[in-house]
């Protein structure tokens, strides 16, 4: 009976682990696919709780498969928490690769700053800021499943990702300055962007 309970037990992470890959990645491709129609009102709203739902299942994907002594689940029977999730991970890896996780971090906590504060960033020209760090997430997130769940989505999906026009060419560099930080009206999206500047200077 023992025997058997493990081998059904097996066989059900294995299960819920493929379910959270295919959510994960079909959040991942409604986040690209949203993220490149012409015109659309709401889109980084949008597709930063895409992104982040995709990364989120990923990352309880990775503890499933390759942390024991870890659970996604809290006592209550709830999963666990983006920012808790992250940090079961980033703590993994880095711990065989040395910070080798640390900028996939900086740059998912930040987006999760954009993703809980989007009402105090009501109209103001934050576009090219969060393509920076969603073009970053969704090109780590191809990376991320490459490398520990042998997936190439690129590959199996046959996807081709056209960039979204900013008025092109700019410069990433051009928008993370001082400068460009005075130039947004409240203070919480001013300390977004001083944030932002933060931690690329660490990094």
């Amino acid at each position: 009976v023992n025997v058997f309970s493990s081998i059904e037990k097996t066989l059900f992470d294995k299960k819920k682990l493929e379910t959270d890959l295919k959510n994960s990645t079909a959040a991942y491709f409604a986040a690209v696919e949203i993220h490149n129609k012409p015109n659309i009102p709401y889109r980084y709203e949008t597709v930063t709780l895409l992104m982040m739902n995709a990364w989120e299942l990923a990352l309880k994907a990775y503890i499933r498969k390759h942390i024991k002594g870890k659970s996604i689940f809290e006592d209550n029977g709830h999963t666990i928490q983006f920012k808790t999730a992250l940090a079961y991970v980033a703590e993994h890896v880095n711990a065989q690769q040395p910070k080798s996780f640390m900028a996939i971090k900086e740059n998912l906590e930040s987006i999760e700053e954009y993703r809980n504060n989007i009402v105090h960033f009501y109209n103001e020209q934050l576009e090219p800021y969060i393509f920076m760090l969603v073009a970053k997430a969704a090109a780590n997130y191809v990376d991320f499943l490459k490398k520990y769940f042998s997936r190439d989505i690129m590959s199996e999906e046959g996807l081709f990702i056209l960039p979204l026009g900013f008025k092109l060419p700019f410069r990433p560099e051009d928008f993370l300055s001082k400068k460009a930080a005075t130039k947004l009206d409240s203070p919480k999206a001013k300390e977004f962007m001083e944030l932002i500047i933060q931690k690329s200077k660490a990094l």
